[in-house]
Parts: C-alpha cells; sequence; structure tokens
C-alpha cells in the first residue's frame, strides 16, 4: 500500500477558492515568483515542494476537495501550511500511512488539531479505546464513507 491524503477546503469568498485551486493544481502552479503579482510570491515559495493532487474536484462555489499520494505526513503538512496562507475558513485532512493509520485532522488555531481516528491508537477492538472527539455514529458514517473528500465536507459541516 501507499500513503494516502486527502483535503477540504473551505472559503469565505469565492475568488480565494480559485486562487487556492490556482496554485494546487500542477498544470497552472507558477515555478516562479516573477510570474505572479508580488503580492503572491509568498504562495509560489510556499506550494513550491507541496504535492500537486491526484484529484481537484471544487464541491461547491466555496468549497474543494483534493486527494494525494504523498511520500509523507510531513509533505502533507508542509501543503496545509501553504493553503492557510490563504486563511480559509475550514480546512480539514485526512491521512493513511500505508493504511495503519487513518486520521483525521482540522486547522486550527495555527496549527493541525487531531479531530479522530477510524482504527483503534492501541490495536483494540475495543469502541471505547478509539481516540475521538465526535459522536460515535457520525464517526461511523464518515468511516464508512470512501470518498475521503465527501468524508471530510461532512466532517467539516458538523465542526
Amino acid at each position: 500500500m501507499e500513503n494516502y491524503a486527502a483535503i477540504y477546503v473551505q472559503c469565505s469568498k469565492a475568488d480565494e477558492l480559485k486562487r487556492i485551486e490556482f496554485y494546487l493544481n500542477g498544470e497552472t502552479r507558477p515555478d516562479f515568483p516573477e510570474d505572479v503579482p508580488s503580492g503572491e510570491a509568498q504562495f509560489v515559495e510556499a506550494f513550491e515542494f507541496v504535492p500537486v493532487p491526484e484529484s481537484l474536484k471544487i464541491l461547491s462555489a466555496d468549497a474543494l476537495a483534493a486527494h494525494f499520494y504523498p511520500d509523507s505526513l510531513e509533505e502533507v503538512k508542509d501543503l496545509v501550511k501553504a493553503l492557510a496562507l490563504f486563511k480559509p475558513g475550514k480546512l480539514f485532512m485526512f491521512f493513511s500511512d500505508d493504511g495503519e493509520t487513518h486520521h483525521y485532522y482540522r486547522y486550527q488555531d495555527g496549527s493541525l488539531c487531531f479531530v479522530f481516528s477510524e482504527i483503534p491508537l492501541d490495536d483494540s477492538e475495543d469502541e471505547k479505546k478509539y481516540n475521538r472527539n465526535l459522536p460515535t455514529e457520525l464517526a461511523k458514517t464518515i468511516e464508512n464513507m470512501d470518498d475521503k473528500g465527501k468524508a471530510l465536507e461532512l466532517l467539516a459541516h458538523s465542526m
């Protein structure tokens, strides 16, 4: 298996979402700071080494989801830091490390905050051992969704 990540971003303005899409998309992402207006050089630098999504989907006028196969969790954290420069209203991430972990995070107050895990953190199947900050029914619904972008959208709307 390989690493897998998904992100969900929701913005308060449609033009902010278009800028995020521009920098995420490998076909439109600029290579050099001089290729963008002077106020956007920081975005070029922030997105320079972050992964390009395997798929990018606009979910609505103010939200998008993207799916990645990153080399590491650190690579996805760098992506989240780059996205945070746009100050989105909501930013959620899912990460699976070769199928060993299935963790959901929320970007809040300048850092990634763990929300819950689909897999017990101590290899116990005991429901009480799950580290969850969600109602059990919502967590189970999210766990059973194959499209992690949609799962993140549901999570974002519940928080």
